[in-house]
């Protein structure tokens, strides 16, 4: 789907249809709420560590 048919699609939703469509995609997919917890509630610190954990993790393996 291209960006402009997105547009589209999601023009002719209503507010209530495009709220569930962001809780259903926070509650399927990992990377959407890793997402919004960071937008409001930001902990770069926490983010860095997990990710220097997950380096190493890899260079050891």
């Amino acid at each position: 789907m291209s960006k402009k048919a997105l547009k589209a699609y999601l023009s002719e939703l209503t507010k209530r249809q495009l709220q569930e469509q962001v809780l259903d995609l926070y509650t399927r997919f990992k990377p959407v709420k890793t997402y919004y917890n960071f937008v409001f509630n930001p902990k770069e610190e926490k983010l860095l560590d997990e990710a220097n954990l997950k380096s190493l993790k890899n260079t050891f393996l």
